[in-house]
């Protein structure tokens, strides 16, 4: 009872996370390297995945979801998502794709055009020609290839107009020559834009937190992305199963008493500490009719740390510490929370403190983390 009164307290998107950690990831991926270390420059906005498909798109820093203008896909369909009698050579799937694109233009002119052929990969354009007055211009550069494994996509669209001559040349180099598909542990050791999931990647735990594994991130259309962690002896006994209507439901016994959530939002100009310690505490106070407990530990200009104490049920109490700050690259929330008969004595208080503030900004650096 304890338990499954916690789980009530975990925030939806980290039991949305949960969901996610049975997904058997690709045995490999497409691994696309940018010069002058240009991946630092583009960030996930959205992530779309299950056992037999993973689809990520990417926009650069400078850009907003649902405004951007440039974006990078990367997808894996799985070679059991396809009828493999129709579609057995990547031409075949390709043709597939072409499609379903000019289905979804129905009534404007597309352009298609093969860049080079191989027998297990391709490079393909297309662009709107004419697009109608209250259309967008639309142009996409695609690298496609297919493996035992399944069909690899990744392109570059540009939308509002057209490519230039010099862009266009600039892609079509880039994808012909900085792409490869590799193994998936290779792709977890590199910085280049894949597959692999980079929402974590933003923040470094280390070594404080080299026992907590991932067990999932959430990112939705505006930027905001959340990571759930928790230490390894939970993590062997988290599972979930799938029901047919897709939904999904929790399996037990699913001993989870602690973890920690990392939250962020790519608005960073929109900070104000005293206006984001509130939010929070709304969050936390708005999951419970009894009266929630906070203390600031620790303030500065662009940081705080802060404290609550949640009653659940007689004598067991959810522990929380968050930690809030500010960067360039946007707004951080650290969640610690634990749920436990009691509360944190102040040692225990002062330790976590510590932990919390162990954990940096590594902006798509490699994390300590190992992927399970």
């Amino acid at each position: 009872m304890k338990i499954v009164t916690l789980l009530a307290l975990l925030s939806g998107v980290f039991l949305h996370s949960l969901c996610q950690a049975k997904i058997t990831y690709p045995k490999e991926t497409v691994l696309l390297e940018l010069p002058e270390k240009g991946e630092m420059n583009w960030k996930e906005i959205k992530r779309v995945m299950n056992e037999r498909k993973v689809r990520i798109e990417m926009i650069p820093l400078d850009q907003r979801p649902g405004k951007w203008s440039e974006l990078i896909g990367i997808q894996f369909f799985d070679r059991s998502v396809w009828d493999q009698k129709q579609a057995n050579t990547v031409e075949a799937m390709v043709e597939r794709l072409k499609t379903g694109i000019i289905t979804s233009f129905r009534g404007k002119q597309i352009t298609w055009n093969i860049i080079d052929k191989n027998e297990d990969d391709i490079l393909y354009e297309w662009y709107v020609t004419k697009p109608n007055k209250n259309d967008r211009p639309e142009h996409e550069i695609v690298r496609a290839f297919l493996t035992d494994a399944g069909f690899h996509k990744v392109g570059f669209t540009q939308i509002k107009k057209k490519l230039t001559p010099e862009q266009r040349e600039k892609w079509i180099k880039l994808l012909r020559e900085n792409v490869s598909v590799v193994p998936w542990k290779k792709a977890e050791e590199s910085v280049s834009l894949s597959l692999v999931d980079q929402t974590g990647y933003s923040i470094d735990l280390g070594l404080e937190f080299k026992e907590w594994y991932p067990v999932g991130s959430y990112v939705n259309e505006f930027g905001y992305t959340n990571a759930a962690y928790c230490p390894k002896k939970h993590f062997k006994e988290a599972f979930v199963k799938e029901v047919q209507s897709g939904a999904t439901e929790m399996a037990v016994p699913l001993k989870l008493t602690e973890c920690l959530e990392v939250v962020t939002s790519s608005l960073a100009g929109t900070f104000n500490l005293k206006k984001s310690y509130q939010r929070e505490k709304n969050i936390v106070q708005g999951k419970t009719i009894k009266r929630v407990q906070f203390e600031v530990l620790e303030k500065s200009p662009e940081e705080m740390i802060f404290t609550y104490v949640q009653p659940i049920e007689n004598d067991l109490f959810l522990n929380g510490m968050v930690r809030i700050f500010n960067t360039e690259h946007g707004y951080y929330s650290i969640g610690y929370k634990h749920a436990m008969e009691g509360k944190m004595s102040k040692d225990e208080i002062m330790q976590w403190k510590d932990r919390l503030k162990t954990i940096q900004v590594a902006y798509r650096a490699k994390s300590t983390q190992e992927t399970k």
